[in-house]
């Protein structure tokens, strides 16, 4: 919805990698697949091709914006690590030379507008998640509070820690209390 709000306001066309879920979010935005003013990457497993990573460095190059709803460079699968959106983000911007408008995970703008969709200010909020820089390091620069959901091993941001760390979502309860007699 950040990311609709976004396009709403600059106005263009657009040409879109998107789940078809977020496709409802994005309705009345135009699309234009030869000529948009902006490129839109959503959390797509579609990027990864190289017909839809052609087809975006083409209109980059021909002068479109690179909007990015995320740049995650990870995410857990029950197999293990696997590579996320923001790889696609990254090799786009490095091969057209451009450089992406992140407006969802890790963009402070992001976190501060969960926050307000819940009517509290961003120190009453915690974002729970398994990625350590988009979800947890991104909250807590925005002032969020961020718990991480993992192995300790997992945690791979240097210098920098969480506010919380569970190993398991069955865990959150308990980080607020819950269930405590």
């Amino acid at each position: 919805m950040v990311t609709a709000r976004y396009l709403r306001r600059v106005g263009g066309s657009c040409l879109f990698f998107v789940r078809p879920e977020v496709r409802q979010d994005l309705a009345g935005i135009p699309e234009d697949a030869g000529r948009p003013a902006h490129v839109v990457i959503g959390d797509t497993p579609e990027i990864f091709g190289r017909e839809a990573l052609d087809q975006a460095f083409r209109a980059l190059r021909a002068g479109a914006d690179l909007v990015a709803m995320a740049k995650n460079r990870w995410f857990a699968t029950s197999t293990g690590p696997a590579v996320d959106v923001g790889a696609a983000v990254a090799a786009l911007e490095y091969a057209a030379g451009v450089r992406a408008l992140v407006i969802g995970k890790p963009a402070a703008e992001f976190f501060l507008q969960g926050a307000h969709s819940l009517g509290l200010p961003p120190e009453a909020v915690a974002m729970i998640g398994d990625d350590p820089e988009a979800d947890v390091v991104g909250a807590m620069d925005a002032g969020l509070g961020g718990v991480f959901v993992g192995e300790a091993g997992a945690w791979t941001v240097p210098g920098r820690g969480p506010d919380a760390r569970i190993a398991r979502a069955a865990e959150i309860p308990g980080l607020f209390g819950a269930g405590r007699g």
